[in-house]
């Protein structure tokens, strides 16, 4: 009850206990009626006149712990914010750890080293993300992982967004770009341990994480649009604008289609309209164990700009979904000819304990939510989920050169997993891969793989 409503409240009373003076005037004893409600009064007055200097000081309470600090540790993640909410910081940390192994590698690749069997924080970030006066977002996170071929510790994301427009977002600083449906879902929250490899080429035109960029998003119910202008990665801080420049966009649209069915569809586009007269398209077979890459198709000369587009549709049904994407490349040249490459995957997966997917407004998808997380009481065994995908990508209308200079321009892969989230935070992902390769003489080789991730967030 509120402070306005007790005084009212006090004031009915009274108000209805005079009223009842008159009804009592005709008997002998009213002057004793009269003082007994009098008394009552009184006594009705005290009590709402304690209770407003109660109300009183609790609010000045509120009032004078505006700038307290609250702490907080939702789902294992610690924060602090402002009693008032406009201000706001959590910690926020990743660790990815894979581990695998390569077999049957045929001859072909042999010759040019093999696959290397391996172990690695393929991702150990941590930092902070919150909002200060409300509206400005900011994000500030270090990587200390990698695959093994990197440079050690390094800035990943420092971004500042204003929030501050209905259903806008406005983003400058090191940041990832939205950019295709398998590059829109968290690296927390996906069903393989990389993205399919035509995600990843799109990737390359600009995109990818750790971009210098200008960004704009709008989150709508159902319509998601994000817009961006990327430079360099960041760490290319030689003064100029290291590969160019890019402009990048995504549109998906979520559509309801029955109780538990719903689809996604989406289309992306990147365009390097500023570019620094080489090119190159690459993958490591979607796995990153092995430092060396087959899929390569390197420094195409003579580029005036490089530009790659095309759809997406992702179904999803309670425990069931199902993903494809389609992409087009294109190389244009200033000197000799000009190339055209496509890539394309389709996969689907199953939350074998009957969670259900669900679509994250941004693009992409939530990660799983165990409904009964693990405990050895017996009480919940977590989440299971298994899922494949096929993943095909050509390279070959650039002449080539065969597996003895590392070179393949066709890849086919099939990939199975089986996940086992016990809780929010936990996870282990499980990959086994089989790999086909063609190189630019017609040469056929491949390899298959098993892999390994234990992760953890907060």
């Amino acid at each position: 009850m509120t402070l306005r409503n007790i005084l009212l409240a006090g004031t009915a009373l009274g108000a209805a206990a005079f009223l009842a003076v008159p009804a009592q005037a005709g008997s002998k004893d009213c002057c004793g009626d009269v003082d007994a409600l009098k008394q009552q009064i009184n006594d009705l007055q005290q009590k709402v006149d304690d209770l407003a200097i109660n109300y009183g000081n609790k609010i000045k309470d509120l009032e004078s712990r505006k700038g307290d600090v609250i702490t907080t540790f939702k789902n294992g993640r610690p924060g602090f914010r402002s009693a008032d909410g406009s201000f706001k910081l959590d910690f926020r940390g990743r660790f990815h750890m894979d581990a695998g192994s390569y077999f049957n590698v045929d001859q072909g690749i042999e010759n040019i080293g093999g696959r290397d069997d391996d172990i690695n924080f393929r991702r150990a970030r941590f930092g902070v993300k919150g909002h200060v006066w409300n509206d400005w977002k900011y994000a500030l996170i270090f990587d200390f992982g990698g695959s093994d071929d990197s440079s050690g510790p390094a800035l990943h994301e420092a971004s500042l967004t204003y929030a501050g427009i209905d259903n806008v977002g406005i983003t400058w600083g090191a940041s990832k770009p939205k950019l295709t449906f398998a590059d829109s879902v968290s690296s927390n929250d996906v069903t393989f341990l990389e993205d399919p490899t035509a995600a990843t080429l799109m990737a390359s035109i600009g995109g990818g994480s750790s971009r210098q960029m200008l960004g704009v998003t709008y989150e709508g119910e159902q319509l998601f649009l994000a817009v961006s202008q990327t430079w360099g990665e960041v760490g290319d801080n030689e003064g100029d604008l290291d590969g160019g420049e890019n402009l990048l966009g995504r549109i998906a649209f979520v559509q309801p289609l029955g109780d538990t069915l719903s689809m996604q569809v989406g289309a992306s586009g990147a365009w390097k309209y500023n570019s620094d007269g080489s090119f190159r398209f690459r993958d490591r077979q979607e796995l990153r164990l092995d430092a060396g890459r087959l899929l390569t198709m390197n420094n195409i000369t003579s580029v005036d700009d490089v530009y790659g587009y095309g759809p997406d549709l992702t179904l999803a049904a309670g425990p069931f979904r199902a993903s494809a994407e389609y992409y087009w490349y294109k190389v244009n040249r200033d000197t000799g000819s000009d190339y055209d490459f496509d890539a394309w995957y389709a996969e689907a997966a199953w939350l074998i304990t009957g969670e259900s997917y669900k679509f994250d407004g941004e693009g992409g998808m939530k990660g799983v939510s165990p409904a009964n997380p693990f405990d050895l009481a017996g009480s919940g065994s977590g989440a299971f989920e298994a899922a494949v995908r096929y993943s095909d990508t050509d390279l070959s209308d650039v002449a080539g050169t065969a597996f003895d200079s590392g070179d393949a321009l066709q890849q086919k892969i099939w990939t199975f997993g089986l996940n086992w989230y016990p809780n929010k935070n936990i996870a282990f992902k499980a990959n086994y891969q089989i790999v086909d390769l063609e190189d630019g003489a017609g040469n056929d080789a491949g390899f298959e793989a098993v892999a390994l991730r234990t992760q953890f967030k907060f």
